[in-house]
């Protein structure tokens, strides 16, 4: 991510609408899968947000990597201990490790994402789990991919591929954020058109305005609720459950 971008987006991710919506569902489709004594590992855990509310009245050994120094500061400056800096397709720990995996939003920053998906494996316990979220849809393609230095976006034929070649079993898969996808598509194709008139690409990330911020949480809140039954046939991410 670019630096100015960087320092919005750990300042906001605690409290903004996109970041509360998303930990909550990871939160939803972890908690059947964890138990204590369980030891877990948050690839890209950023500031430290989801370890925080993972660890809530949990007996559990939760370890965060992220490639940012300063997202390791500030989860660090929480009182989050066990994250460190590490790239995330180079991970310093041993073979069957971990009994699960998160990352969400990480895979899409590798260039060579087999390989880190193959990383990812290699941690895991036998019969270990993997939450894996990504953006998903080329046509959603905007200014924040740019910014957050993205290598692609995922299109679900291309995301379970490399789930598979890697070794993983799907055991869920569907898309995340359906309810805003026509608005977020509409508005990314109006601002490419903008853009490509006055040359300017600015970011989307902003600190949102509360009652705005307030609605769209409790709109995804609910959309949550009905996705931890359900899979979607469309959205703006994509995620799978994956067992070793």
């Amino acid at each position: 991510m670019f630096n100015n971008y960087k320092n919005i987006y750990y300042q906001i991710e605690n409290y903004h609408w996109w970041n509360v919506s998303r930990r909550d569902m990871i939160l939803k489709l972890l908690n059947p899968l964890i138990s204590d004594g369980m030891k877990i590992l948050d690839i890209g855990c950023s500031n430290g947000s989801l370890i925080r509310e993972i660890n809530f009245n949990r007996s559990l050994d939760i370890h965060g990597i992220d490639i940012s120094l300063k997202a390791i500061k500030y989860s660090k400056n929480k009182g989050i201990k066990n994250t460190q800096v590490m790239n995330a397709d180079k991970l310093d720990y041993g073979d069957k490790e971990f009994d699960i995996i998160i990352a969400s939003d990480v895979l899409e920053h590798i260039e060579n994402d087999g390989e880190a998906l193959l990383e990812w494996k290699r941690v895991l316990k036998d019969n270990g789990f993997a939450i894996i979220f990504v953006p998903a849809i080329m046509a959603l393609w905007s200014h924040n991919d740019i910014y957050s230095e993205h290598f692609r976006r995922y299109e679900k034929s291309q995301f379970r591929r490399r789930l598979i070649n890697s070794g993983f079993n799907i055991e869920r898969f569907s898309y995340w954020n359906f309810t805003l996808f026509i608005p977020i598509f509409i508005f990314r194709r109006l601002q490419r058109i903008v853009s490509s008139k006055n040359n300017k690409y600015e970011s989307e990330l902003k600190k949102s305005n509360p009652v705005i911020n307030k609605m769209l949480k409790i709109v995804l809140s609910i959309e949550n609720r009905i996705l931890n039954k359900i899979n979607f046939p469309i959205g703006v991410s994509l995620f799978a459950i994956c067992k070793k």
